[in-house]
């Protein structure tokens, strides 16, 4: 159905005389039948079809259904949160072991204020550990 903006929009006089097709459609301010043409309703079918493409290659189907289901929005959320948590702590610990072997290798390599420093920091660490 053809939604005109106006019925006496639709209803002047030679807006539509030089169409060939024309249909009658009902318009949804004044539920009258007015005159449209049948390129302007294929217009708008073309629309509607093109956006309704649009919203299938989204999945949007798919993200209404996902958005509707709060106890696996929440389950999603939790576990993406821990499993968060779990990396950041596995990378930081990694990262700093790879540190603390690279500053035992520069202290042991004899560097002179570098060594030192490196040699410092490794034995703050080491007490600490204990």
């Amino acid at each position: 159905m053809h939604i005109c903006a106006d019925a006496t929009d639709m209803n002047r006089k030679g807006k539509f005389e030089n169409r060939k097709t024309v249909l009658k459609t009902e318009c949804r301010r004044n539920r009258k039948l007015v005159n449209c043409p049948a390129a302007e309703v294929s217009k708008l079918q073309r629309t509607i079809n093109s956006f309704a493409y649009t919203l299938e290659k989204a999945h949007f189907l798919d993200y209404v259904q996902y958005a509707s289901n709060e106890k696996r929005i929440f389950r999603r959320a939790f576990l993406t949160g821990l499993l968060r948590g779990f990396g950041t702590a596995v990378g930081v610990t990694v990262l700093g072991a790879v540190m603390v072997y690279l500053f035992q290798a520069l202290a042991k390599s004899n560097l002179p204020y570098i060594a030192d420093f490196i040699s410092d920091i490794i034995d703050i660490i080491e007490k600490a550990r204990k």
